[in-house]
């Protein structure tokens, strides 16, 4: 049974892309294989995001490579999968299935369809995933990414969720790339326990925590001077994988994974 009190998420999150097979659905060998490449690089495993495609993956296609993950051996611990969707249900769904695995944590997206949607509405949907799934161990990371869903998350949004649900609200992947908006979140929050979860290039020499993971949906071309690290070339630690603008469903790779 997963434990009722996830570990928590230390170190680089590498975005794991999702590989297709000539028929254009998801490769689960590929994919599992990557997964096991990613954890004995000491990476946790950002699934179904930006990068992976998450929102190209129907719920069915998500819940199986996930379930075929933690079956084979991948470590559960160390998955903080996307389960955002427009759809309340789907949302749900995807979210009980992760705490089910006993998945760190899961990444939120925002419904993004209809755009200046209010905080009230927001906070509505939010709710209703948390109080849906019911579960002591959801760990729930608001997935801040403006610049791509166009709907964000504003800090007094952020302060009725924590108030609300303290402790199930864990952290934010802060994508935006704004470092005033960043600064306050860290000032504001940081001290409350909200783990920001860097996912953009974002004034590292300003950014002093170094006790917060570090996500990157897209992995950075400059070094990230952490211990834990995803591979190192000459003494500099760099994410493994670049991700890519096309799409991969519609353009099979000339070197796939093997």
């Amino acid at each position: 049974m997963p434990s009722p009190t996830p570990q928590r998420l230390r170190g680089v999150l590498a975005p794991v892309l999702t590989p297709f097979d000539a028929t254009l659905k998801p490769d689960a060998a590929r994919f599992l294989r990557l997964c096991r490449w990613l954890v004995a690089q000491d990476c946790g495993l950002a699934m179904f995001g930006t990068n992976s495609e998450g929102n190209s993956l129907s719920v069915d296609e998500r819940i199986e490579l996930l379930q075929q993950a933690v079956a084979a051996g991948v470590p559960a611990a160390r998955m903080l999968p996307g389960t955002g969707s427009c759809s309340l249900a789907d949302a749900v769904r995807l979210t009980r299935c992760a705490v089910d695995q006993g998945c760190a944590g899961v990444l939120a997206l925002p419904p993004f369809y209809y755009k200046s949607v209010t905080d009230d509405g927001l906070f509505a949907f939010f709710s209703e995933v948390i109080e849906r799934v019911g579960e002591r161990g959801l760990r729930l990371y608001l997935y801040h990414i403006p610049p791509v869903a166009q709907v964000g998350f504003s800090h007094a949004l952020v302060e009725r969720l924590l108030k609300r649900y303290p402790g199930t609200v864990a952290g934010m992947k802060d994508t935006g790339g704004d470092w005033d908006y960043t600064a306050r979140t860290i000032a504001q929050f940081g001290p409350r326990g909200l783990r920001r979860l860097r996912g953009h290039r974002d004034h590292p020499a300003r950014h002093p925590a170094p006790r917060a993971a570090r996500a990157a949906s897209r992995p950075p071309r400059t070094s990230i001077p952490a211990p834990s690290c995803a591979c190192s070339t000459r003494g500099r630690t760099r994410m493994p994988m670049r991700g890519r603008r096309r799409s991969m469903r519609c353009a099979r790779s000339s070197r796939p994974i093997r």
